[in-house]
């Protein structure tokens, strides 16, 4: 018949220290402890559990790395995932004590704390959620396409519906989109920010990129729109103003509501735009006299950034040394042929050689 507690300590003084030490540890509970407290708190703190008169804790036995939720100083506790927490003390009062304080802390713990939540979110199947619904998202704008395919052939004899007619068809809606949000923001009288820049095509046609940054009622922070991109007959200020103000014009943005809400002009700090005498800002000052003009940080990034290379001369020479590389491999058909012979053999993709360009524009905004 097996021994209850009680009689196991009675027994202490019969039996050697080592066979009453190998005894408590296979205890179903410690031994200052009894069936009531055992009861107690393991309903208070669902994640207590004991194992051969030790405690333990279920959840981080379950977990036993925090991974991306981790930090400094945060750890899963080896001693509560492996159930080895036993009470410290000389008599039952201060054995007591000692595992209500360390059951109490760590229950408190960071640690314990972070793996409840991950537990939680296990249990919620939150990522396999967040797949599904964009699997489904994804699922139905196929769908709609093939819907709009389906449509365009099927009805193909009936009017023209070539891709030529279908591009129109979406130019045509997306300016109407582009005129309505901007009759938006003439209607709530929005502050508006200017931004442009030049830019080259393909064909090395110079055009003008023109952006607009403003603060609606919609939106809790201002927004950056894309009004237009727009062929230059000339790289003058006089042509660029002139330009800038008719493409506004065009979209409802009259001088009138520009004198009131126009407040800052943005771009880079070519002469043609910041000129003080008669650059597109002092143009733009000359009708907008309550306007900022600003010299974009980015712009100015870019430039602190082309100063810092060229006088780092290690990076000047692996510029040159890529440079190189890629006219050895650009100019001759048959080197590129046995590089790509040489990829496949060593079982390695090469896309594409490319020149090594200077920093770009970081983004479009302030």
């Amino acid at each position: 018949k097996p021994l209850n507690n009680q009689q196991l300590l009675k027994k202490k003084a019969e039996k050697p220290l080592c066979s009453f030490r190998n005894e408590i540890n296979n205890l179903a509970y410690p031994d200052c402890w009894n069936e009531k407290a055992v009861a107690f708190f393991t309903e208070q703190y669902k994640w207590l559990q004991l194992k051969a008169g030790k405690l333990g804790c279920k959840d981080c036995s379950t977990i036993l790395h925090l991974g991306v939720t981790s930090e400094k100083h945060v750890h899963v506790s080896k001693e509560w995932s492996t159930y080895s927490v036993t009470p410290n003390g000389n008599n039952k009062t201060s054995r007591q004590a000692s595992l209500r304080k360390k059951i109490r802390e760590h229950n408190l713990s960071q640690a314990h704390g972070k793996i409840e939540v991950l537990l939680r979110e296990s249990a919620n199947e939150a990522m396999p959620n967040l797949i599904h619904k964009v699997n489904n998202k994804q699922i139905e704008a196929t769908v709609k396409i093939f819907n709009t395919v389906y449509s365009l052939i099927k009805h193909v004899g009936n009017c023209l519906h070539t891709r030529y007619s279908a591009t129109r068809i979406a130019e045509h809606i997306a300016k109407e989109i582009k005129m309505n949000v901007f009759k938006n923001i003439i209607k709530q009288n929005a502050k508006v920010c200017i931004i442009i820049d030049k830019a080259s095509t393909v064909s090395r046609k110079s055009t003008l990129v023109i952006y607009l940054n403003c603060a609606v009622q919609s939106a809790p922070e201002p927004v950056m729109l894309f009004v237009a991109l727009k062929e230059l007959m000339s790289t003058t200020a006089e042509c660029i103003f002139n330009t800038l103000l008719s493409t506004l014009n065009d979209y409802g943005f009259h001088n009138e509501y520009l004198k009131a809400n126009l407040i800052v002009f943005c771009s880079d700090g070519a002469s043609t735009m910041l000129g003080r005498k008669s650059g597109v800002a002092a143009k733009l000052l000359e009708s907008f006299f309550k306007i900022i003009v600003w010299h974009c940080l980015n712009n100015r990034l870019q430039l602190s950034l082309d100063d810092s290379i060229s006088e780092i001369k290690h990076v000047n020479h692996f510029k040159i040394f890529l440079d190189k590389i890629y006219s050895v491999y650009h100019q001759s058909n048959k080197n590129q042929t046995e590089l790509e012979t040489i990829a496949k053999e060593l079982e390695i993709e090469i896309i594409k050689i490319d020149r090594v360009l200077g920093p770009r524009w970081a983004a479009c905004s302030l």
